[in-house]
């Protein structure tokens, strides 16, 4: 594989460069919605259904606290003048 690679990359530099260049849209667009689908559908529903509660208080919770700190930065950052009014 090193070879290959070495070989690859030393023939055609910028053709090489193009195909391993991290490409995001197609991550999050193809590859990562069925790796999701695949560990949820995988899934041992019993853990999980034990402890909902506690999934539930953490989602809310941390929802709750990221809005809370973000709205508080935002309106700092504006009362600062560094950023313009809201």
């Amino acid at each position: 594989g090193l070879l290959v690679s070495m070989l690859l990359r030393e023939s055609a530099a910028q053709q090489f460069a193009d195909l391993t260049q991290f490409n995001r849209d197609f991550f999050f667009l193809v590859l990562l919605p069925p790796i999701i689908f695949e560990a949820g559908f995988n899934m041992n529903p019993r853990p999980f259904l034990t402890n909902i509660g506690a999934i539930c208080t953490y989602a809310f919770l941390g929802t709750t606290v990221s809005a809370a700190v973000v709205a508080g930065l935002v309106w700092a950052l504006s009362h600062f003048g560094l950023v313009p009014q809201l």
